[in-house]
């Protein structure tokens, strides 16, 4: 036998306490925007009113919120006190009445925007119809009224309001949508969706969707959007947190990393490399004016008169380095040894004056005793980070709170922030353990395979490797119950040693030094065998020159 509708003319009020009997617990908590709906005796009930302070009863959250007609100011009013009052419950449903659904709801996206709207429906006031969205249906906010909503019944036909309008989601139902899959490249949490090691995370992850046999795709993220695409999108896989987050719900924690300061590791230099590596700009353009002064003499001295040549300051210079060799008279070339023997002695001291300030002008230091945080500060270094949970972390612990109000910087990568300290060595930046182990793969010296970059012990901290959600997502259950899964067969662990093979790991790390006397050996060397060589080959060319009598050069100068 057909059984009708059963029509009845319920008044919102009614309609609206006629759900609640059915799909609430006595004992719930509500939370009413209007005066004029009355809920039914003996509930808990809190309204908020314009005007007035709304406060919730301490410890309690609301587990049903109504909002009648209510402005976009006044949803955001009620959101931020429940979430400072810490009252905001994440599984809360909500009921809205309204005249224009769509106009609500285009509200409720603003209000609860990182919720996930599984649990809400909306009374129009004017046609009396309960409408809700269609919680598996993929949508974008453009695609907000054409997709989403759908009509459950009506508060004129009592049969449909004995339904429940807030039922437990089965993830069964995933099934027949696909998921996206969100993901900000890290190694080596996510290294790529696509990948034949995609990461650990996404690892993780992807093997709990292939178990419940729910079809996924990938999606490449940044830092600046990945809120905005959570929103839209399903969750993130392979998040890293210090603190937990307000804007997500979290699975499980299924891997933790160390956080370490960073900071460039003091090189061995070889002492033939060094040489080359202190010849700045000014350096080379001082040694070119050295040899163009060099010739210029020489030019000189082939137009000046013979007579002249032997005598003044040249005579001089003989007499104090040579002594009798002033008796001999000489030819040009030996004249141009010795003053080429003399420009040269002077732009060796050159660079022994200059080689450990252009050193340092080169970014080629020497840290000593940079071995904690009380040293990082001394030498006035700054403190770099690739996230901005990472910055108000670090803001927040008091031993660092005054020091990063002027010595803070936001790197967009943990890649540029390591780039930076190795290139200026005035900057510690805070990374992961494992992110880096992974990334000194390729920032080592090749010669030495020792890396540029040295961690300060102890550790600053633990993070946690979860995927985050929107809050109310109804797959978070049957993810957190495959992942204790996962973790309690150590399925998970396994995954993770997978990527920490021992050519992913730090080598251990020497002692820095400091810049050390053998370290100008090379220069030492050079400037000793310039002397010499010069030294002998005039010695020879004077040896070799005919002996002229005092008196003939007396007379000859007399003359």
């Amino acid at each position: 036998m057909k059984v009708s509708h059963l029509m009845v003319n319920f008044t919102v009020t009614q309609c609206i306490n006629f759900i609640l009997n059915k799909n609430t617990s006595p004992t719930d908590f509500i939370v009413v925007t209007s005066n004029s709906v009355e809920i039914l005796p003996n509930r808990p009930v809190a309204r908020f009113e314009k005007g007035k302070r709304f406060i919730i009863p301490l410890g309690l959250k609301p587990d049903v919120l109504i909002f009648d007609n209510v402005t976009y100011t006044e949803l955001l009013t009620v959101y931020y006190t429940l979430v400072q009052q810490q009252a905001y419950n994440t599984t809360a449903k909500y009921i809205f009445i309204v005249d224009i659904p769509y106009t609500a709801f285009e509200y409720f996206v603003y209000f609860v925007g990182l919720n996930y709207f599984v649990n809400t429906i909306f009374i129009n006031m004017r046609t009396r119809k309960i409408i809700a969205m269609a919680p598996y249906e993929d949508f974008k906010y453009e695609h907000l009224y054409s997709k989403l909503l759908i009509e459950l019944g009506s508060c004129d036909d009592q049969s449909s309001l004995g339904q429940n309008f807030f039922p437990s989601k089965n993830y069964r139902n995933w099934r027949k949508r696909t998921i996206t899959l969100t993901y900000i490249p890290q190694e080596v949490y996510t290294v790529c969706g696509e990948c034949k090691n995609p990461g650990i995370s996404i690892e993780i992850i992807t093997l709990i969707l292939k178990y419940l046999n729910i079809p996924y795709t990938f999606l490449v993220a940044t830092y600046e959007n990945m809120a905005k695409i959570v929103v839209n999108q399903d969750f993130v896989a392979g998040g890293l947190i210090l603190q937990p987050s307000g804007e997500f719900e979290y699975t499980k924690p299924y891997a933790e990393d160390a956080v370490y300061f960073y900071l460039a590791r003091s090189p061995q230099i070889d002492r033939w490399r060094y040489i080359l590596l202190v010849f700045s700009p000014s350096a080379w353009m001082y040694f070119v004016l050295s040899l163009l002064a060099t010739v210029a003499v020489f030019a000189l001295m082939k137009f000046i008169d013979k007579r002249i040549r032997n005598i003044g300051i040249i005579q001089f210079i003989f007499i104090i380095f040579l002594g009798r060799i002033a008796r001999y008279r000489t030819k040009v070339v030996s004249l141009e040894i010795l003053v080429f023997c003399m420009i040269f002695i002077s732009v060796m001291l050159n660079y022994l004056f200059c080689s450990k300030l252009t050193y340092l002008l080169n970014g080629i230091t020497f840290e000593k005793g940079v071995e904690s945080f009380a040293d990082i500060a001394k030498q006035g270094l700054t403190i770099g980070v690739s996230h901005k949970s990472y910055m108000n972390w670090v803001k927040s612990l008091p031993e660092f709170r005054h020091y990063t109000e002027k010595n803070f910087v936001i790197c967009s990568k943990n890649f540029t922030c390591d780039w930076k300290a190795r290139r200026y060595r005035n900057l510690t930046f805070i990374a992961g353990y494992r992110y880096m182990s992974k990334f000194q793969k390729v920032s080592f010296d090749k010669k030495t395979g020792i890396p540029y970059l040295k961690y300060l012990k102890p550790r600053l901290s633990t993070i946690k490797s979860v995927s985050g959600v929107r809050k109310g997502h109804p797959l978070l259950p049957i993810l957190n119950k495959y992942l204790q899964y996962l973790i309690d067969s150590g399925i998970t662990e396994t995954i993770i040693k997978k990527y920490e093979t021992p050519e992913d790991a730090v080598p251990t790390l020497e002692p820095t030094e400091s810049l050390k006397l053998r370290h100008f050996v090379a220069p030492f060397m050079i400037l000793a065998v310039g002397l010499t060589a010069s030294f002998f080959t005039f010695l020879i060319e004077v040896r070799n020159e005919k002996y002229s009598p005092r008196r003939k050069t007396r007379a000859w100068i007399s003359n």
